[in-house]
């Protein structure tokens, strides 16, 4: 499923991650990041990195339906 880009961007923010944390954690660099959260043209593959660099942090991501939309579910140790 791919999540709407500011949903990632929020769960960044959520886990008080900076564009250089989430970089280093997804193995892309600062500013594709940075372009990411632009929407600036960024591959599928490159915002799956990142979806999956906070998943590992312990974001759970979910979609109910087209009515419901998505949503996140942040980790028991949030906040910090």
């Amino acid at each position: 499923m791919d999540i709407p880009i500011a949903l990632l961007r929020a769960a960044r923010l959520a886990l008080d991650l900076s564009r250089e944390e989430l970089a280093a954690e997804a193995g892309v660099s600062v500013r594709t990041i940075g372009s990411f959260e632009r929407n600036a043209g960024v591959k599928i593959e490159t915002q799956r990195k990142i979806q999956s660099a906070l998943e590992r942090k312990g974001v759970t991501f979910i979609y109910r339906d087209k009515s419901k939309g998505f949503g996140l579910i942040m980790p028991k140790s949030w906040p910090t």
